[in-house]
């Protein structure tokens, strides 16, 4: 809609068809949303792809400009078709990923299921889910391990990735390794997940960002986590090669 005009064909778009769907019989709350539509096309791509998504703050400012579970279905419906309508291959796994994890960070905020969990609520589940799905572990191991994380690791690291990085631990520290490493292949994505464990220091992101670059893997997202014994790792998907070992 309105491409070519000097005016953002999103705005101009959206001008355009609250003249037009009335003579295509649409009523005027019909009106309004493809308006609506037209006028924020990009949205939800722009903060899918740009933004932490697992920052509650992105969601509270995504919701705050969709306002009802209505448009965040047909915004993500819209999302999807535009981003396939561009050519073949621009359309990913990973993409329909991040859009996916935006949608279901923002339907409880419009629908009112926020008000349910908290984030104490949210901790402990996490904590119950590790505790449940390494049940080969002693529980006061369990424990002690736990206690090494900040809040905001269970609030953001995936259970996967959570059950994932607790072996990665337990192997590293009972072999008094200083570094280690995992990886996770995600096919519908397409996409590998690597996760490096090592003892924390200032310029660890950029030198591992480093690696990766020198063996030709595009990094599309990283999220950083730190005990409170001082290590740290990182967690970055990559694609299409794995990084780790090509150094």
């Amino acid at each position: 809609m309105a491409k070519g005009r000097p005016e953002d064909h999103s705005i101009a778009g959206a001008r355009v068809a609250r003249k037009l769907c009335p003579r295509f019989g649409l009523s005027p709350a019909e009106t309004d949303t493809v308006s609506w539509l037209i006028q924020y096309h990009l949205l939800m791509s722009e903060v899918a792809q740009a933004r932490d998504i697992q920052d509650p703050e992105t969601a509270k400012a995504f919701a705050d400009v969709v306002q009802s579970p209505q448009r965040l279905a047909l915004l993500m419906i819209l999302t999807a078709c535009d981003i396939r309508a561009v050519g073949p291959g621009v359309w990913t796994g990973w993409k329909g990923s991040l859009l996916r994890a935006l949608y279901f960070a923002t339907e409880p905020l419009l629908s009112g299921g926020h008000s349910q969990v908290t984030h104490s609520d949210r901790i402990h589940q996490a904590r119950t889910d590790l505790t449940e799905a390494l049940n080969d572990w002693p529980e006061q191991q369990i424990a002690d391990y736990a206690a090494r994380h900040y809040d905001h690791y269970w609030l953001r690291a995936e259970p996967e990735l959570q059950v994932a990085h607790a072996r990665m631990i337990q192997t590293a520290d009972l072999a008094d390794e200083p570094f280690a490493g995992s990886t996770r292949v995600k096919a519908f994505e397409g996409i590998t997940e690597v996760s490096f464990y090592t003892p924390d220091h200032p310029r660890l992101l950029s030198l591992i960002a480093g690696a990766c670059t020198m063996a030709e893997a595009s990094i599309i997202g990283a999220q950083i986590f730190s005990t409170r014994d001082g290590r740290g790792y990182r967690h970055i998907p990559a694609t299409p090669q794995l990084c780790i070992g090509r150094r």
